[in-house]
């Protein structure tokens, strides 16, 4: 507890009948808890379109379902050529998650991104029960339930990849496991149908740090990723980056996300 106090996040070990009070829905074989009553959670379906909106509303141009195909350096900048119209700009931000690796090789740095498959279960609505998000230490599980009463199992348990497409696809071992766990934690879960799961796409690097930073053979532009953790960690990313941009101060010391820590030059 004391790291996240020492952040600024208020936080505290909840043990016994503290435990219970707090989170009866919790097996009484899970004895302590990490409290944090600052703990959020966001669904992405509303969300994404929000930051959207908010985006226009701010002066911003969206270009959906347009392909961004090559960046490369021009005098006074970059040229973007996308599948639709062909952009010059003084500065560009790579931001693409998996797709940013592809990119910033254009731009001289390899970057090690990986792509990893994982599922996510969602059950039946339900009555309120969980109003925490959950993460269990002893096993891999995230626990939360949605304002419409369905409670959404997760934990990065691994999907497959369909081999005729290469999308990502359920895998029922995974939703085994995660749901095995997950009666565990709560075993009243046991009892609730799951009626859908969904399988996507997670980014990480191989020290699960974010990438955050100027890329040094092409001043101007710059990268984000922070790994699994894209619609959390994106507001934070976005002024990070703006101020970056923008050539202001962050107020964050960066050195451990540099870009080339890796040490990686792009395929000759």
């Amino acid at each position: 507890m004391s790291l996240e106090a020492a952040h600024g996040f208020p936080a505290e070990l909840v043990t016994g009948s503290a435990l219970r009070s707090l989170a009866p829905y919790l097996s009484p074989a899970v004895i302590a808890a990490g409290y944090c009553p600052s703990e959020g959670k966001a669904n992405p379906l509303p969300a994404a379109p929000a930051f959207a909106r908010a985006a226009r509303q701010h002066g911003a141009t969206l270009l959906l379902g347009t392909r961004v195909l090559t960046v490369s350096p021009r005098a006074g900048g970059f040229e973007v050529v996308t599948s639709g119209p062909v952009i010059q700009c003084a500065k560009v931000v790579l931001a693409a998650g998996g797709g940013i690796g592809a990119l910033a090789a254009q731009l001289g740095i390899t970057l090690p991104i990986s792509d990893e498959p994982v599922q996510v279960h969602a059950t039946e609505p339900m009555e309120p029960v969980i109003p925490h998000l959950v993460y269990y230490a002893g096993g891999r599980l995230t626990l939360k339930q949605a304002r419409s009463g369905t409670l959404l199992i997760g934990g990065g348990w691994p999907a497959s990849v369909d081999a005729s497409t290469g999308h990502p696809t359920v895998s029922t071992a995974s939703m085994r496991q995660n749901l095995r766990i997950a009666a565990q934690v709560a075993p009243w879960i046991a009892s609730v149908r799951v009626i859908r799961a969904w399988a996507g796409i997670g980014n990480a690097t191989p020290d699960l740090r974010p990438l955050i930073g100027e890329i040094p053979a092409a001043p101007g532009a710059f990268a984000g990723m922070f790994p699994h953790m894209g619609l959390t960690a994106g507001p934070l990313m976005g002024q990070v980056l703006t101020a970056l941009v923008e050539g202001r101060d962050p107020g964050r010391e960066l050195r451990p996300f540099a870009l080339d820590r890796f040490s990686l030059t792009p395929p000759g």
